[in-house]
């Protein structure tokens, strides 16, 4: 497949995470530039909740109906500020960006997109490449499920485990916004996943960091009109596509495409509550009512795409909060008596994240003493794990220093800057949970910390790359306006317009460059590797792609595939459309398939076996091998099956090499 091809479902994925958003700004009362970067959030809060509330009332999943109902909850918020006279007059405070900082921030946007396209490009090789990893197969499962189901609720959505799965919560907001990519793509459901993991992570993300970068640009940083601040703009979201920890750790583990998208919103969750904090500080009634309205549809659109980054969201707000503590009045005033309302009502909001919204194994108070953070293990030393953060590697063993020295130069900068300083606190606090997740042993206080993120290094190490990509940025503008000063007074009186034009494209093409230089190629050299098809393939290795393509030739659309997933072979439900007896590694075999898998083999058991193929269709076998050999209790559930196919008792069909597809032909 070549690249060209998924163009078209590039620009349809970039209409779906934005179109509904800017509607639903515009009636909030956003204009120019908060208006456009904070559209991914809105749009995916949306379509989420849409999607949850639609099936309330009969109403099937179709992009229409989203559509349809994306509409209605705008309705329904300009309603809410009609009501309560909330609507904001400017969006962000201070008058709209001139044509020179449109045409920063549209180019920083840009160079942001490119640099990070190229760089998932190498990563996933081909666009229809399948990331050769388990949580794959539920994701792609769930995405069918939810367009043959006509249902993309949260509520229900782990339905989608098995044939016969009971209803349960799931957050699926990244399977709602792929479903909708894919259905108006027509493009195979691998390929249609890549192109919602390029949006996300090279145009959703760029724009929440934008408007982070806004929001403190405009707020109580730099001034407004400070060259510092005019350069940063454009540097904090270019440099995004340096930042080594994101998106390569979602696609390398897992794959974790919920918590790709969701840290992918966190910038702009946590730009809409530092605005709404300064808003309560300075008592603007009409703009706490929009920005609590925006702060809920954000905190909506993370929860429905992975809850935990709610807590990614928490920590790096931590600092900020912490900070506004040290209010510049001396004695009790409005404004110091708003800012404890605030503090009250958001620091207890933070630490009850932070001890709730964890998984219920990281739970340390209903497991006792013992035990403490079994999900994930640390891999690095201590030394060797702060060399790390502190020059961006983050486990990959690749330093792009130009954005090492850049993040140290940021710091410096933004921490001569009170206003600023809390950005330099998120960095190392970020920082150091990664270390305690990928250095510390299993304890009580790993265990509470780093518990949220499963003690996983990869998710920390994800969130890093907000701050650290902002500090990066604030480094290249620090390095402009150095140089806008030198310029002044060297050389011939230029129009200041045109001299910070000249820089500002000297620092977009560089930091496009640091993007793709040598080591920036090699830290995508892990997912390379999870992408590529060959002989020792985890998931599907080229003779399993091959029979697999031939399956719809053969099984009908009404019958069943029996397969052990972790060999692969449940993908045969969303890669080509056959109904499969388990449709996540983590589900046994429905009751509905155990009495052909047990007793296929035993002569005693062939009627009884015969019956469940009969009543269920199940007459198909998928003989593939479990190459990463963690199948563990499935492997052993599917030994009667292997061993049927290999002694003859099951027909063959399609067989390449040690693999193929079989039929239960003795009934």
């Amino acid at each position: 497949m070549y690249w060209t091809e998924i163009v078209p479902a590039l620009v349809l994925g970039a209409v779906v995470i934005t179109l509904p958003g800017l509607a639903m700004g515009a009636v909030l009362g956003l204009r120019g530039i908060a208006l456009v970067s904070r559209a991914p959030v809105f749009s995916v809060a949306m379509i989420g909740v849409a999607a949850v509330l639609e099936p309330m009332l009969s109403v099937p999943f179709t992009p229409l109906t989203i559509g349809a109902g994306c509409a209605v909850l705008t309705v329904g918020a300009w309603g809410v500020l009609r009501l309560v006279g909330g609507r904001r007059g400017r969006p962000d405070g201070v008058p709209a960006a001139p044509l020179g900082e449109q045409l920063l921030v549209a180019g920083a946007v840009g160079v942001a997109f490119i640099g990070i396209f190229l760089r998932v490009k190498q990563g996933i090789i081909v666009p229809d490449a399948l990331a050769q990893l388990s949580d794959v197969i539920f994701h792609l499962n769930t995405v069918e499920y939810i367009l043959d189901t006509e249902n993309g609720s949260t509520l229900t959505v782990g339905a989608s485990v098995s044939p016969g799965g009971a209803p349960s919560v799931y957050p699926a907001a990244w399977h709602d916004v792929h479903a909708i990519v894919h259905a108006l793509s027509d493009l195979p459901i691998v390929a249609s996943a890549n192109a919602t993991v390029i949006i996300v992570a090279a145009l959703g993300w760029p724009l929440s960091l934008l408007a982070l970068v806004w929001s403190l640009r405009s707020g109580e940083g730099p001034p407004q009109s400070s060259r510092l601040s005019f350069y940063a703009v454009g540097g904090g979201v270019a440099a995004a596509a340096s930042a080594v920890a994101f998106p390569s750790t979602m696609l390398t583990w897992g794959v974790l495409y919920p918590t790709m998208l969701a840290l992918a919103l966190v910038p702009a969750v946590v730009a809409i509550v530092i605005e709404l904090i300064r808003a309560v500080r300075r008592r603007q009634r009409r703009e706490i009512t929009s920005l609590t309205l925006q702060a809920l549809i954000g905190a909506s659109a993370v929860a429905l795409a992975q809850p935990s980054a709610l807590v990614s969201a928490a920590a790096l707000l931590l600092p900020f909060l912490l900070g506004s503590l040290w209010a510049p009045e001396s004695r009790p005033s409005p404004r110091l008596r708003s800012t404890a309302v605030s503090l009250g009502i958001s620091l207890p909001v933070v630490v009850g994240l932070w001890i709730l919204v964890r998984p219920p194994r990281e739970r340390w108070w209903e497991r006792g003493v013992l035990g403490h953070g079994e999900t994930w293990g640390p891999t690095l030393q201590e030394a060797h794990a702060l060399g790390d953060f502190l020059t961006s590697a983050l486990g990959s063993g690749s330093v792009i220093w130009v954005f090492a020295v850049l993040t140290w130069l940021g710091a410096w900068a933004c921490w001569r800057r009170p206003g600023s300083r809390w950005l330099v606190i998120a960095w190392l606090f970020s920082g150091f949970l990664w270390m305690v997740a990928d250095s510390w042993d299993f304890s009580l206080a790993r265990a509470v910390l780093v518990g949220p993120w499963y003690n996983d290094a990869f998710r920390l190490a994800a969130m890093t790359a907000t701050p650290a990509a902002l500090l990066a940025g604030y480094g290249a503008a620090t390095i402009a306006d150095r140089a806008e000063q030198l310029l002044g007074r060297a050389g011939p009186r230029i129009p200041t317009g045109w001299v910070r034009g000249a820089l500002a494209a000297v620092m977009l093409g560089a930091l496009l460059l640091t993007s793709s230089s040598r080591p920036a190629r090699d830290a995508w050299g892990p997912v390379s590797r999870d992408y590529e098809v060959h002989e020792h393939s985890l998931l599907l290795t080229e003779d399993e792609y091959t029979v697999l393509e031939q399956v719809p030739q053969h099984v009908p659309e009404d019958e069943v595939i029996l397969a052990n997933p972790w060999g692969g072979g449940a993908l045969a439900y969303s890669m080509v459309d056959r109904e499969v007896s388990s449709r996540h590694v983590s589900t046994m075999v429905d009751s509905l398939y155990a009495p052909i898998v047990e007793g296929v083999g035993d002569p005693a058991q062939r009627d009884e076996v015969c019956r469940a193929v009969t009543a269920t269709g199940a007459y198909w076998y998928l003989d593939f091998v479990d190459s990463a050999d963690m199948g563990g209790a499935q492997d052993e559930v599917f030994a009667p099956l292997v061993e049927a196919a290999q002694s003859g008792l099951l027909d063959p069909v399609v067989v390449e090499g040690e693999v193929g597809l079989y039929r239960i032909d003795f009934c």
